[in-house]
């Protein structure tokens, strides 16, 4: 078998990756505390016998094939980045600068000095967000939840069977699902996330991991171009369908929250997070100065107040929060009045406290707010009247514009108010003070899209005079990874990349199935 590549020997990784070729012995055991005694041994297996043991493994066809590219890519990958866990690696890096600087020094992808640093900072940033984002997925999942609460010691146990070494836990958290937290709050859900579940995030999270790494340090060596045409823009946004039985109470209170909150320069900073606005609809509130702000919002709205009860709190009957409260209140305590308490007590199931309380957890999990990087083709949950003109150069040409935030500019897609922008729709009323309240009829929802960043080719150009290197509170790098991010979905660049360090790493191959696999996946690199 011949090709034109020599310097990997392939059969020495399926060795490795599939525990059969080249291994005169090969035994596996069962954990000692179950039992000592192998069951299997391959010693004096005759080569027939051992050709048919390798043939029903490593079958003809790409699953064991291409699990062989994966790990050499992953292996590839080490050799670029570094090891995540360890001395020298990304995460001890990320928590001190001396070492960050030792990182560097050992990694020049990312060039020298000052520059070197923000580079590499903003990779590692990017790797250990892909992580929390993977974890925020286990958060999500209901496999490990009960009752709208994430059960660490279900995931724990769950991969402790799975043979994965975890760190000791003393007291697992059992922590509310909250809609205004992202993944960047993941590791509230878990104990020293990234210590006891090291070897989880190693074997199971990492691999993939460091192979997307590669596809996007790719595209950023190779077609950085793409980058600037992808017209990638991070957003934030509230979608808030109309409340039925009470007309117009959505418009009124986005119309409220934009007069006292986002017009307001008064207004304390925090409740610009579009999550508060959330809230609002909602209508739960525990914390005394969050509530107190928000009454000044519900009467300019003009929102009936609910009163404080035995076990509600107060609220107001055009949120969601206010409908729970007076289903609740009007049960009746009366044992001859059959049925009043059904929906809170799954029919006897329990209390009527606990079903307001599994209510109330339910609607505080949820969240209408949308917040991260999108391309057009990635963000499918904005209505198409909206997400069309988000696209558009002209927004990324308005966003970023030098002086429009200071000016509180008025472009014809979106405006500036108090130093941040939103959209405005194609058309709206002359002398309308809010007209990115948007309200889409198709759906019966109002939209506020804040657009936090807007790319476009110059503003990407290393050196350049237009760059987010001069744009101050602009992070070129951590841009740069994000965007490439998105990209690095992208079928034909995977495929490209994957090729590309293929070539790189010149492999000799020793492995019919194995030749056949990567011969049909890049023929380009055969003869």
């Amino acid at each position: 078998m011949e090709n034109k590549f020599k310097a990997f020997a392939l059969s020495a990784l399926a060795c490795a990756t599939m525990g059969l070729a080249s291994c005169s012995t090969i035994e596996a055991e069962l954990p000692t505390n179950i039992q000592d005694e192998p069951i299997l041994n391959l010693d004096g297996v005759v080569n027939n016998d051992l050709q048919q043991i390798y043939e029903a493994l490593v079958t003809n066809g790409d699953t064991n094939s291409e699990r062989v590219l994966n790990n050499i890519l992953t292996l590839y990958a080490k050799t670029l980045f570094g090891d995540f866990y360890g001395e020298g690696g990304l995460y001890e890096a990320s928590l001190d600068d001396a070492k960050l600087t030792a990182y560097v020094g050992s990694h020049a992808i990312f060039g020298e000095g000052e520059t070197g640093k923000k580079n590499a900072k903003a990779f590692i940033n990017h790797i250990i967000d892909s992580i929390k984002t993977q974890m925020w997925s286990v958060v999500q999942n209901t496999t490990y939840q009960k009752n709208s609460v994430f059960l660490e010691e279900k995931f724990y146990n769950a991969q402790l069977a799975e043979l994965y070494k975890l760190g000791e836990v003393a007291d697992f958290k059992e922590v509310e699902l909250d809609g205004e937290l992202t993944y960047k709050d993941v590791e509230l859900y878990f104990t020293d996330m990234f210590n006891t579940y090291k070897d989880y995030i190693e074997r199971s999270l990492l691999p993939t991991i460091y192979r997307t790494a590669l596809v996007e340090r790719y595209i950023i060596d190779n077609n950085y171009g793409v980058l600037g045409r992808s017209y990638a823009r991070k957003v934030q946004f509230i979608a808030l369908p109309d409340v039925e039985d009470y007309d117009f109470a959505t418009q009124r209170l986005v119309r409220s929250y934009a007069k006292l909150v986002l017009a307001n320069t008064d207004a304390e900073e925090k409740y610009r997070d579009l999550h508060y606005l959330d809230k609002l609809y909602k209508g739960y509130f525990e914390d005394a100065e969050e509530l107190a702000f928000a009454k000044t919002i519900y009467a300019d709205a003009g929102f009936t107040e609910i009163a404080a009860k035995t076990d509600t709190l107060n609220t107001y009957e055009e949120t969601t929060y206010g409908d729970i409260a007076m289903d609740y209140n009007a049960i009746s305590d009366d044992r001859n009045i059959v049925g009043t308490a059904t929906d809170f007590t799954n029919s006897g199931a329990y209390t009527k406290q606990v079903g307001l309380l599994l209510k109330t957890r339910e609607t505080m999990a949820t969240s209408h707010v949308t917040e991260g990087w999108y391309t057009s083709t990635s963000l499918s949950n904005l209505a198409s009247s909206i997400s069309t003109r988000l696209f558009k150069i002209t927004v990324a040409n308005e966003v970023d514009r030098e002086g429009a935030a200071e000016s509180n500019a008025h472009g014809s897609f979106g405006w500036y108010v108090n130093g941040s922008y939103y959209m405005v729709p194609e058309t709206y009323e002359q002398g309308e003070a809010y007209p990115y309240c948007i309200y889409d009829k198709d759906s019966s929802t109002w939209y506020i899209v804040r657009v936090n960043e807007a790319v476009k080719a110059p503003k990407l150009v290393l050196g350049g005079d237009a760059s987010y290197e001069n744009i101050a509170g602009k992070d070129i790098y951590e841009i740069m990874y994000s965007v490439a991010g998105l990209v690095s979905g992208t079928e034909s660049y995977q495929k490209a990349a994957n090729q590309h360090y293929v070539e790189k790493m010149a492999i000799a191959y020793h492995d019919d199935y194995v030749y056949d696999y990567f011969k049909a996946t890049f023929p380009d690199l055969f003869d």
